[in-house]
This record gives C-alpha cells, sequence and structure tokens, in this order.
C-alpha cells in the first residue's frame, strides 16, 4: 500500500482516477485469445494513460469498450483503416502491453484508490518505443518452464524458404518431412521438384501460425502469455518478469529430477 503521504506532494496522485479492471466474463474473442483475465488492469493506449470509462474506451478504440451483447460487436467502425492499438495493462504488479487490431471488448469493474496509485507511481519508470516497432509474441511453457516462442505475424521468409523457416525455428519434424520431399521429387524430375517447392511455400505461408502452435503442443508446452515487445530479446525479458524461472530455447533446459527407488535404503538395512 503506497503512503498516504506521498499522495499530497504529487498533483497527479492527489486526484487519482480509477482505471477500467476487467472481468472474468465478457471478454471479447481478441482479448481471449490474448489471454487476459479476471483482474488484468487497463492502464494506457498508446503509450498514455487513459483513465476514463468503458463509454470513453469505446470513442477512443472507434467500437468495442464495454459489450453487453456478444461478440459480433467487436471490429470497431468499420472506416476501410487498419486498426493498431498499444494497450498497456497491469497484471501481478507488472506492466505488459499488446497490439490489438480490433477494438477491445470486454467488461470492467474500477480499481481501488491504493491500486490506482500503486499504478501511477510504478507507470512513471515505463518507457515506451515508437507503436510501429512493437509485435505481438505467443509464449509457451511445459511444466518444467521450457519455454518456446514466436511471433505472429507472418514472417516472409516463410514463403520465400520453408526449409530455413523450419530450421529457424527449430521445427525439426517438420524439417525432415520437407527434406525428404526435397529429395524424392529432385531425384525425379527437376519441374516436379519446382512444382513442390512452390506448393510447400504457399502451404507454409499460409499455415506457419499453426505450425508454430502445434509443435509447441507436440513438445507438451501449453499457451501461457501473449505480450507485445519490439524484440525477441525484449520480450524474453519481459516473460521472466512474470516468471523468473523460465528457459527458453537455446538455453539450459530443465529435466525432471529422477526420484530415489530406495535401493540405497536397501543396501543399509542389509
Amino acid at each position: 500500500m503506497v503512503d498516504a503521504r506521498s499522495v499530497q506532494n504529487d498533483p497527479v496522485l492527489e486526484t487519482a482516477p480509477q482505471f477500467l479492471k476487467l472481468q472474468k466474463s465478457g471478454l471479447g474473442r481478441q482479448a481471449r485469445a490474448f489471454r487476459l483475465k479476471r483482474g488484468d488492469v487497463l492502464v494506457a493506449i498508446d503509450g498514455h494513460v487513459f483513465t476514463g470509462d468503458a463509454t470513453m474506451l469505446h470513442s477512443v478504440l472507434g467500437g468495442g469498450g464495454s459489450s453487453d451483447s456478444d461478440d459480433e460487436d467487436e471490429g470497431g467502425v468499420d472506416d476501410g483503416k487498419t486498426l493498431r492499438y498499444l494497450l498497456t495493462f497491469w497484471r501481478d504488479g507488472n506492466f505488459f502491453s499488446l497490439i490489438f487490431d480490433n477494438a477491445l471488448v470486454a467488461r470492467f469493474d474500477f480499481t481501488t484508490l491504493d491500486e490506482s496509485i500503486e499504478i501511477l507511481e510504478a507507470f512513471k519508470e515505463l518507457r515506451f518505443s515508437d507503436k510501429g516497432s512493437y509485435t505481438n509474441f505467443e509464449v509457451f511453457k511445459d511444466i518444467y518452464r521450457n519455454a518456446g516462442m514466436h511471433s505472429i505475424e507472418p514472417d516472409p521468409l516463410a514463403t520465400l524458404a520453408p526449409f530455413l523457416w523450419m530450421l529457424n525455428h527449430r521445427l525439426f519434424y517438420p524439417l525432415l518431412g520437407i527434406s525428404l520431399v526435397y529429395a524424392i521429387t529432385l531425384l525425379t524430375h527437376w519441374s516436379v521438384f519446382v512444382a513442390v517447392y512452390l506448393l510447400v511455400c504457399v502451404y507454409t505461408r499460409r499455415a506457419q501460425l499453426n505450425l508454430l502452435r502445434s509443435y509447441q503442443l507436440f513438445e507438451e508446452k501449453y499457451f501461457w502469455m501473449v505480450f507485445a515487445a519490439t524484440s525477441e530479446i525484449d520480450a524474453r525479458e519481459l516473460a521472466r518478469k512474470f516468471d523468473p524461472e523460465v528457459r527458453f530455447s537455446g538455453e539450459k533446459a530443465r529435466r525432471r529430477k529422477k526420484k530415489s527407488n530406495g535401493a540405497t535404503g536397501q543396501s543399509k538395512n542389509s
């Protein structure tokens, strides 16, 4: 809890506003896909503190905001422009941001005075880059805190060179599969190889995000978090704020410790 005396010395904190806090029900499709949950607090839009109510949020985002209807209202005003908002949230004492291309659909409560003061104090230390430099990252991890991460933005390399794209993301089993296909078709005829190569390019371009997600699940990693960052390095550091023990690909993986089978104790008894 913040000392009330510090509020009197700061004109911003003296009139500490209430932030919007997400309720459990009423989350729109994109909010659910981003793993937003009850208690997450909307703090800023495009790097600027947002202290309005749901009606004002609806106005700022051009649609969405508080929704008493179903997800059909999600999407905002159709004016031919692509929406792109950097929304910053507060969860468990940490900030994280998300790039929304649809208006935020949710039902809200309000933060308490103590919560608002704590958030405003912490927000002073937060720094933002240009909105266009942010990308959403999906993070998966297993029960041993071994994690995988990928951007949800389309990667041109997946279209031009699927083999290199899979190698870059360590998709070893799909990589082995297309290597065999390439080898067989190349030995058959060069024209067959070219046709198959183009088909693989088209398929990989369309299915790249599903391939990445499926491979994470294949490795028994579950969908953990989504947040926006300017680079994968920054995304990893942000993930460690929510779980300091998480380990990513290329780092030393955690393994289950084998339990003693009691052989030592039996030898002592004998």
